[in-house]
């Protein structure tokens, strides 16, 4: 039995990005900030993933393993195949994180979603606000959308969460939104400091101090290093993927250590990208290929690492030190079980 292994760590879960298509228009999404050079309406297919499943990997023991579907540019509720993909990726007892917006989706779907999953996957509503305010992050979303996916998920077998990022138009709601979340039958309520805002302010979305989390510290502390070209001497690159989770699978197909690593700004990849396509390599030629000894070597001067490392895994050397490399607990999230009051 072949085992999957990723810098020789074992591969606990896959970040996959089935599709490139959104309606909603998230003010920090590269398919806002970067109109005209975001691909099209893309989608990984059945067929490509017939061929992962059920050829690259068919001595491969999938139990356990997680496919988590949440993407970089799009929505996975919006692949046209999403229900087959889902029954394929189940039918090798491997377990799921769906994760989705909850608008422009029907009762339909969701009964054929809670179908195929079962009670050890997970359906993520990332829902930013309530109905008065989830639109102005996630502008054109549709809250009689998000309510009745709710419910429908709520009243499941399937496990749930709400994913709550907060700006300074939500954070007072945060109660609020758990206290409804409850009557809704979710299960998690997830409180995410994150950097989605325009830095200089010119948003008005940044939210207060008690939000800001670690990653918006550290980028700017990175940032600093890179300005004063002090990068060696200030930053270490301390890789995520070398946890073995959320191992990056692009629309187009790519296997790469996360998405975020798939950035129009990354030349190396985009210069190697060939060396990462699952399309027309087998899964194990691409984990064992010595390119992924090149980027190792790589981070360790991180002047010479792609900068998206430096970016999303480098902090402060003294920082480091005492870094959870397991990733035992991930940093800028606080969850809390409402089901259980806990």
């Amino acid at each position: 039995m072949k085992t999957l292994q990723f810098l020789n760590n074992p591969i606990k879960s896959f970040n996959v990005e089935a599709t490139t298509r959104c309606f909603i228009q998230c003010s920090g999404c590269d398919r806002t900030i970067r109109k005209g050079k975001v691909p099209g309406n893309r989608d990984l297919t059945l067929s490509f993933f017939e061929k992962l499943i059920n050829e690259d990997l068919k001595d491969v023991d999938l139990t356990g393993v997680k496919w988590n579907f949440c993407g970089i540019y799009g929505d996975n509720a919006y692949n046209p195949e999403i229900l087959d993909i889902l029954k394929l990726v189940k039918s090798r007892k491997s377990s799921v994180v769906f994760e989705t917006n909850g608008s422009y989706t029907d009762s339909d779907f969701w009964n054929k979603i809670i179908e195929v999953l079962d009670s050890s996957d997970w359906i993520t509503f990332s829902i930013d606000g309530l109905e008065d305010t989830n639109h102005v992050y996630r502008k054109n979303s549709r809250w009689a959308d998000i309510e009745n996916a709710l419910t429908i998920v709520g009243n499941s077998s399937v496990l749930s969460r709400w994913k709550w990022i907060v700006f300074s138009h939500n954070e007072h709601q945060i109660e609020e939104a758990k206290e409804f979340a409850k009557t809704k039958n979710i299960d998690e309520f997830i409180v995410r400091k994150s950097p989605r805002f325009n830095h200089k302010g010119e948003d008005g979305l940044r939210p207060s101090s008690a939000y800001i989390g670690l990653g918006q510290t550290r980028w700017e502390q990175v940032y600093a290093s890179k300005k004063s070209n002090s990068l060696n001497t200030d930053i270490s690159i301390l890789p995520k993927c070398l946890s073995g989770r959320n191992i990056g699978i692009t629309y187009e197909g790519l296997l790469i250590p996360c998405l975020t690593f798939h950035s129009v700004k990354n030349e190396w990849m985009l210069n190697n990208s060939y060396k990462f396509d699952l399309n027309a390599r087998n899964i194990f030629d691409v984990l064992e290929d010595d390119i992924w000894t090149e980027l190792k070597n790589q981070w360790n001067t991180p002047s010479s690492a792609p900068f998206i490392c430096n970016k999303y895994c480098g902090m402060r050397k003294t920082e480091a030190v005492n870094y959870d490399k397991n990733l035992t607990k991930y940093e800028d999230i606080e969850r809390f079980d409402i089901k259980n009051n806990e």
